[in-house]
């Protein structure tokens, strides 16, 4: 098997050079419209976090008060607001928002009760 990798590699003319700037680019360009996924397979980037927001339309509130405004539905969790920056990274999401990540995750703990 690696020695067929190896062969194509230094063949130049062989497909798999042709083919390989596009899936680059396919692999790194962002998503042209937002994707969803589930929000247990997002992962933190840090491992703490300030409890209060600040920047966006929620700046300055703690984020129990956001759980608190989706339990109570002045504030859905499909709003764009709530919106997600994540990045994919060895097979994994992870969160660039991780303020509006844990909100979201409380939130779901809180459905399941």
């Amino acid at each position: 098997a690696i020695e067929e990798v190896l062969c194509r590699w230094d063949n130049l003319s062989h497909a798999c050079h042709r083919q390989l700037p596009q899936a680059i680019m396919d692999r790194l360009s962002a998503p042209s419209s937002p994707t969803s996924c589930p929000i247990s397979k997002v992962r933190f980037t840090q491992e703490s976090h300030s409890t209060r927001f600040r920047h966006g339309s929620h700046a300055g509130q703690p984020i129990e008060w956001l759980v608190d405004e989706m339990i109570a539905g002045r504030v859905s969790p499909d709003d764009q607001s709530m919106l997600l920056n994540v990045v994919r990274f060895h097979g994994e999401y992870w969160s660039l928002n991780n303020r509006h990540a844990v909100a979201l995750v409380q939130y779901g703990l809180h459905l399941e009760k």
